[in-house]
């Protein structure tokens, strides 16, 4: 049941499934991908533009909007008084969308 999953301690969220068969075809994929010994990573569906805050590291609290530049998540954090603003590097596990 929901309650003993998340009484576990282990269960970070429970997803409400609308598709069962599309979720077990997605599931299968990500086993299948563990199962080559290949590092695979969890990735954010961030798009640019869209709204974030950093959850942990020197820039835990900021608030700014995603970009990518080079292939790279990027934090833009806007200096409104200049009419300009600045980017720094991040990693998705870093930032959370709001």
């Amino acid at each position: 049941t929901r309650y003993s999953a998340i009484s576990t301690g282990s269960v970070c969220r429970v997803l409400e499934v609308s598709d069962n068969v599309q979720f077990v075809e997605d599931i299968s994929r990500i086993y299948r991908a563990i199962q080559t010994g290949e590092p695979v990573f969890p990735e954010a569906k961030l798009e640019p533009g869209d709204p974030v805050r950093v959850k942990n590291g020197p820039f835990k609290g900021f608030e700014g909007v995603v970009i990518r530049r080079e292939n790279q998540l990027r934090l833009l954090i806007s200096v409104r008084c200049m009419g300009q603003g600045i980017s720094v590097q991040l990693m998705d596990c870093q930032i959370e969308a709001i």
